[in-house]
């Protein structure tokens, strides 16, 4: 049987989708009030470490599109996290990083894949590999937001509202 070439762009902006859904899902039942709250007075709340995700999305969009963005000053950081303080401002942005990547990846043209790049912490990294670790990243952060919502007695499964049965 012919094997099927698999399109790993194709397959890297099907999980940057898929890790979206499971993190909106999430941050669906925070409230605001919550989304600023931390876990034992030393974590992030759910809403600072969005904003990084949502942050290292675009810079990785910006990446996959042939852009050499640079690191960001801690003003610079400041100021973004100051224009979203909220989920309902935040929202949208983490969703546009999103599409941004995929945009991105999607558009990237294979030979660029291997090629190395800074990634948003400052070592060299592939675009291809940036890639994924954007998806695991997303993952990550989305089990932070399951174990805060454990923690506020929110013990419901809500990545299970997007699977099928």
């Amino acid at each position: 049987m012919p094997a099927t070439a698999i399109d790993v762009r194709e397959l890297v902006a099907t999980q940057m989708d898929r890790a979206r859904a499971f993190y909106n899902v999430d941050l669906k039942h925070l409230t605001e009030e919550q989304a600023t709250q931390t876990v034992g007075g030393c974590s992030r709340s759910p809403l600072a470490f969005t904003q990084e995700v949502t942050g290292v999305n675009f810079f990785a969009a910006a990446v996959f599109r042939g852009e050499e963005p640079q690191q960001k000053t801690e003003a610079e950081i400041a100021a973004f996290q100051a224009s979203f303080d909220t989920l309902e401002k935040l929202r949208p942005a983490f969703n546009k990083s999103v599409d941004q990547m995929i945009s991105g990846i999607k558009s990237c043209p294979a030979e660029n894949l291997d090629k190395t790049v800074m990634a948003p912490w400052g070592a060299p990294i592939t675009v291809l590999d940036l890639a994924i670790v954007m998806v695991q990243h997303m993952f990550y952060h989305d089990g932070q937001l399951n174990y805060f919502q454990c923690s506020q007695g929110d013990g419901a499964f809500h990545w299970m509202e997007l699977m099928p049965g």
